[in-house]
């Protein structure tokens, strides 16, 4: 009768078995990564997708405004300015969608302050873009709302962007143009892209350049002119 004898690995053996695995993990890694921020990226614009359907509801009901941005931040602001509410708490009042207002993205920038990653969206306080008052102190698109059938390109003009969490007045609330794009625009989330709502409430995945140097011009982008 034989018998069959078993040959046990080898130490040397396990251990080219075990390098080989952890290489095949090294170059799978990134790939499963990007795997994941691609979903969340998609997650990311049905985020902005549900939020282009409250602010299609809104402008509806009110007679094709858009919310205003937020409330009058600066001292002495009239009753009516100071009051008001930022355009997320405009749309979602009893906090039914808090969800879609925090990104599942966590691959951008770390909030100024808080040292946390940004899951931010703030509104585009540049559309229909009034000058501020002769103080040159007060600007009036924090608390103006817009009526969006003046946007002449709604398909081109942005009105929500992912963004950072700040210290400055109205913080990731609000965003604009210029300097504030640079300071509060998260715009490489998701490997080094990022998505942004459209006045029509469509949503898109740009690249940085896109956003800084958009194909309509800075007016159509930014201001809806």
């Amino acid at each position: 009768m034989m018998h069959c004898c078993r040959k046990a690995f080898t130490l040397v053996e396990l251990l080219i078995v075990i390098a080989v695995i952890t290489v095949l993990a090294a170059l799978l890694m990134p790939t499963l990564q990007q795997a994941l921020e691609n979903a969340r990226l998609v997650a990311c614009m049905d985020n902005e997708k549900q939020m282009g359907v409250l602010f299609c509801q809104y402008t509806d009901e009110f007679g094709g405004y858009l919310p205003a941005p937020t409330k009058d931040p600066f001292p002495g602001a009239e009753p009516e300015h100071a009051s008001v509410p930022n355009w997320r708490v405009t749309l979602n009042p009893n906090k039914e969608w808090d969800g879609i207002f925090i990104c599942p993205g966590n691959m951008g920038r770390t909030n100024a302050w808080q040292k946390t990653p940004a899951k931010d969206y703030g509104m585009n306080m540049k559309i229909l873009h009034t000058d501020p008052c002769t103080t040159g102190i007060r600007n009036e698109n924090y608390w103006t709302p817009k009526k969006s059938r003046m946007i002449l390109r709604p398909s081109r003009t942005a009105l929500v962007f992912e963004t950072i969490r700040t210290e400055q007045s109205g913080g990731s609330v609000i965003i604009t143009s210029g300097f504030a794009a640079d300071r509060i625009g998260d715009f490489e989330r998701h490997y080094g892209r990022s998505n942004v709502l459209f006045t029509d409430y469509h949503s898109e995945t740009m690249f940085p350049a896109e956003i800084k140097y958009p194909e309509a011009g800075m007016d159509t982008f930014w201001s809806g002119r």
